[in-house]
């Protein structure tokens, strides 16, 4: 059975025994936990509904305490996931082509790290250290932080001391005495002599020296009395005079900027011995992710606790678990806890939310992800996988439509499904689409958008074989009008033949849940009509089909409206029922974009050739002997680059259009989902993969 069949399981145990019970049933990972209080709430309704009076059964129950070791769990996965952070930037960095070489030659193109069971087991073993370590990393990366910002506070002085580099002046010496003022700015040349013939005709007590000069601008140091300031002052502000706020020191600013030079070295040498400390210690950074999951799954089994209800003695969870291994649970309990325990089961009831997992056939199973998607089937609904993996390879196919691009599909999805840890379900799938875009494109003559009409030397006698070859193991010529038609036509086809396939497992489905009369009225009878008017619109002369388009309408008139009372009414809504017509022409029509997407990828990987031989007979033509060399290795590297990206984009765009086809004109006809996936409370590996 593809949709598996769960019961409704309760757990009744003493709160002493909660601890224990809740770590077996994480490693266990055969019960999906949800909320307690939502059953006994319905259960409280249904005895409501028994005896007509209100019944409070969530009353007699409590929440029970998580004991505070939540906390604790949160602050070392902050410690651990900080520490991880930390360590990150100083791992020594491949290059693109190196790791890329690493992941083809070994297979090494894993989502996660690998950590055997064996480092996993001792590095629990051994958490305290590890997280003492991960303590330490912090502290250093706190200390680096705080040299950087230091080195970077003392660049920023450095480089305003630079800014006076020109000044041989002490600095001490450019400051305030107590009888006198100094300000320090920038004129231009003109308005500097009427500044001081200006501040002459007020007072002698001043002194004004050029300090340097850059073009038409001065660097002028202005000393007055401090009792004769706002004479002085005005006269300044009057001309114009810019401020310019000089640093703090006491020898020139070039002596301050050499000292402050020294200091930055002072504290870089201590940043790099920082560093080098943080690169020793990256050996720990796989035990860090380790233990962080370590940690995560003690927490969860805390944050777990929320979802029970007991009394003051005694706890209850609430779940459900896969019929096929409720023996196994109750047996495995009893046997890992020493306390007692109780266990209550029973099928599921009308008004709960059952989860539901799928184990389609191992030939559809890696199709399953699709599903998934979109969206889980609800308990009591078929599970769609078997129904539509055949059709997705088929269509995958179509698109790509290049059998020579089916082959370095097929090769590069047969290498990663074998070696990647994660993703194994898609690349299998693709090994299918690989499969059927090699029939295809082998149906449609294209070989790597090779032109099987192109003339070939007779002396080139195995080129000419196997031309002649693939031209008659093609069936469809895309290179004439009738090609590209009949190419149309078995696009339509196609997608008449899934809508069919979609109305007949909805009426397989009715009639296996005891739906009969949905089945024949919502189901057969469309198919009738269908079939009758395909078959009257392709072949008029066919009685049959007359016989069943008209038939099939009157049945559909006379039964879509069988839920109204009233006899107008149902041949009201009968009749309108007519218009869902125009939907499945929409539908079969959508099914158009297999040739559209098919064509593309034949008509692109042409164009990629005919630009390679353009470009050969470009760079051949520059030299006799070199030119012809050069020019193949550059359209060698060329064609191997745009077929690529050709397979690339057009295999993205056959995987988005391949799930709309099923998404949206298939799944519309049999199938809704919106169910809630089984997930059991098992452990949980976010961070690394444990392997052995």
């Amino acid at each position: 059975m593809a949709v598996l069949d769960v019961r409704r399981i309760v757990i009744g145990c003493l709160e002493k025994d909660r601890k224990k019970v809740v770590s077996n049933l994480k490693k266990l990972g055969t019960v999906h936990i949800d909320d307690m209080f939502t059953l006994v709430e319905l259960q409280s309704r249904q005895k409501e509904r028994e005896e007509g009076s209100e019944a409070n059964i969530t009353e007699d129950y409590r929440r029970p305490t998580s004991d505070g070791d939540v906390s604790h769990y949160e602050k070392n996965l902050s410690v651990l996931a900080k520490a991880t952070k930390n360590l990150t930037p100083f791992f020594p960095k491949k290059s693109f082509a190196l790791e890329l070489m690493e992941g083809i030659i070994y297979g090494t193109f894993n989502i996660r790290p690998l950590i055997s069971k064996k480092v996993y087991k001792s590095t629990i073993e051994e958490k305290e250290r590890v997280l003492e370590k991960a303590k330490e990393v912090n502290k250093l990366a706190a200390r680096m932080k705080e040299l950087e910002n230091t080195i970077r506070k003392l660049e920023a002085e450095r480089r305003n001391f630079k800014r006076f580099s020109h000044l041989d002046i002490p600095l001490s010496l450019l400051r305030d005495t107590k009888t006198t003022r100094l300000r320090f700015g920038r004129l231009t040349d003109k308005v500097y002599e009427k500044l001081v013939n200006a501040i002459k005709k007020e007072t002698k007590n001043f002194y004004a020296p050029v300090l340097f000069k850059r073009k038409k601008i001065f660097d002028v140091l202005v000393v007055y009395l401090k009792r004769e300031a706002e004479v002085v002052e005005k006269k300044i502000d009057e001309a114009g005079f810019r401020d310019v706020q000089l640093p703090e020191g006491e020898n020139t600013p070039s002596n301050e900027a050499e000292k402050l030079l020294k200091k930055i070295g002072e504290e870089n040498t201590k940043l790099e011995k920082l560093k080098n400390e943080m690169k020793k210690l990256t050996i720990y950074h796989l035990p860090f992710l380790a233990l962080y999951d370590y940690f995560s799954n003690r927490k969860s089994e805390y944050e777990i606790y929320q979802h029970f209800l007991g009394t003051e003695k005694t706890i209850f969870i609430s779940g459900w678990v896969l019929t096929d291994y409720v023996d196994k649970t109750i047996k495995d309990l009893k046997s890992k806890v020493q306390g007692p325990l109780d266990f209550y089961l029973r099928e599921p009831e009308e008004g709960e939310t059952v989860p539901t997992k799928i184990e389609p056939a191992a030939w559809a199973k890696p199709f399953s992800f699709v599903t998934r998607m979109y969206g889980f089937p609800k308990w009591g609904e078929i599970d769609p996988t078997p129904f539509f993996a055949p059709f997705f390879a088929v269509f995958l196919g179509f698109c790509l439509s290049d059998a020579g691009y089916g082959i370095v599909l097929l090769f590069a999805s047969i290498y990663a499904s074998r070696t990647l840890r994660g993703g194994k379900n898609f690349f299998r799938v693709l090994i299918w689409g690989s499969v059927a875009t090699i029939f295809v494109g082998a149906l449609v003559g294209s070989w790597f958008g090779v032109d099987l009409e192109a003339d070939i030397p007779s002396s080139l006698s195995f080129i000419v074989f196997l031309r002649d070859f693939l031209k008659s193991i093609r069936a469809i010529d895309l290179t004439k009008g009738e090609g590209i038609l009949t190419f149309f036509i078995l696009s339509l086809g196609l997608g008449v033949i899934q809508i069919f396939t979609g109305l007949f497992v909805k009426m397989y489905w009715n009639m296996k849940t005891g739906r009969v009369k949905e089945a024949i009225f919502d189901q057969g009878f469309w198919m009738v009509f269908l079939a009758g008017l395909l078959g009257y619109l392709t072949a008029p002369t066919i009685q049959i089909f007359k016989f069943l388009f008209f038939g099939g309408m009157i049945l559909l008139i006379l039964t879509q409206g069988r839920h109204h009372k009233n006899p107008i009414m149902k041949l009201v809504v009968g009749t309108l029922s007519l218009y869902d017509l125009t939907k499945y022409f929409s539908d079969i029509l959508s099914y158009s974009r297999l040739l559209a997407l098919g064509l593309a990828t034949g008509i692109v990987a042409l164009i990629i050739n005919l630009l390679g031989f353009i470009l050969y007979e470009g760079i051949s033509s520059l030299h006799p002997v070199l030119g012809p060399v050069i020019a193949i290795v550059v359209v060698a590297v060329f064609l191997v680059i745009a077929h690529i990206a050709n397979i690339a984009l057009n295999l993205l765009s056959a995987i988005i259009h391949t799930l709309r086809l099923q998404y949206i004109e298939y799944f519309s006809k049999f199938y809704k989902g919106g169910g809630k996936p089984f997930n059991p409370f098992k452990e949980e590996f976010k961070k690394v993969d444990i392997t052995s």
